[in-house]
């Protein structure tokens, strides 16, 4: 809802009165990456946790991760968390195949971040 003091009134040079929108009424700001991933190297059949800082900005940026560029969702395989401005993706049982680049990626109206890791996942 814009209010009476959304606005900036002026007068032209000719007396005539104007009005523009201040910046308030669109403002926000776009997220950051705080704490970027780290390579990591992993153990099969372990439980495998990667995760980074996001001040996820205003309005609240939306968290993706991707594999290989490839978009990952929360299921039976993944878990995605984002709480307290760290993004976690966690594996419970880790496999060879799970090796490969990570992406987390930050994105609202005003902005897009990522960061990304090589994740390598050895055998025992």
């Amino acid at each position: 809802m814009l209010t009476e003091k959304s606005y900036k009134y002026g007068l032209t040079d000719a007396g005539v009165l104007t009005y523009s929108l201040l910046k308030c009424c669109s403002g926000g700001t776009a997220p950051k990456i705080i704490e970027p991933l780290s390579d990591t190297t992993a153990k099969a059949q372990k439980e495998t946790t990667l995760q980074c800082k996001v001040d996820a900005g205003e309005p609240p940026a939306s968290i993706h991760w991707y594999k290989d560029n490839k978009e990952l969702y929360e299921g039976k395989r993944y878990h995605l968390a984002f709480t307290k401005d760290v993004a976690t993706l966690r594996f419970a049982d880790s496999v060879v195949n799970d090796s490969g680049t990570y992406r987390c990626e930050a994105v609202n109206k005003l902005g897009r971040v990522n960061t990304e890791c090589k994740l390598t996942v050895e055998c025992e």
